[in-house]
């Protein structure tokens, strides 16, 4: 069924779109069709991945999510990727599966580089997180980096100014 609403689906520019960064419910609405399964259905294969606990905090927020974009797409018929509210639904579900994939990296030793080797996208722990939201999400960061790095700069310059002079 998952698969039906998304042949449908098509993305139309809006001026005033009121979140920053890319949109991303076209690419995850897509990318959750490739596996042939429904949202949900998907939710209980990605819990088993990552070894998730039905009481987790972060699993039930996953599944939720993951029940209200399926009824929103399957049963509502929306078209999800005009709605800034199912935008919102996306990002908390794909900033879910960040999280839960950098616990899954740090269990296992890091990030090795190896999907760069074997010509495969970053999924460890079949987290399905927009490329284009990860670069913004990074620029942004980076940007904030910088920031602050010339804030501590010019405190160190204002302290070592009024530091008396021997």
């Amino acid at each position: 069924v998952w698969q039906k609403v998304v042949e449908d689906l098509s993305e139309e520019p809006f001026k005033d779109w009121p979140l920053e960064g890319p949109r991303t419910v076209l690419w995850l609405s897509r990318e959750l069709a490739k596996l042939g399964t429904g949202v949900v259905a998907r939710h209980h294969t990605w819990k088993h991945e990552n070894g998730q606990q039905d009481e987790a905090h972060l699993c039930q927020l996953h599944e939720i999510l993951s029940e209200i974009l399926e009824m929103l797409g399957c049963v509502d018929q929306l078209h999800l990727p005009n709605l800034a509210g199912v935008e919102v639904l996306a990002r908390h579900l794909q900033y879910v599966e960040h999280e839960v994939k950098k616990k899954q990296d740090a269990k296992r030793g890091g990030d090795t580089g190896s999907e760069h080797f074997l010509a495969r996208s970053k999924r460890s722990g079949g987290a399905l997180i927009s490329p284009d939201l990860i670069k913004w999400v990074a620029d942004r960061a980076s940007r904030d980096s910088a920031i602050l790095k010339e804030q501590r700069k010019a405190a160190e310059e204002r302290a070592l100014a009024r530091a008396p002079k021997k």
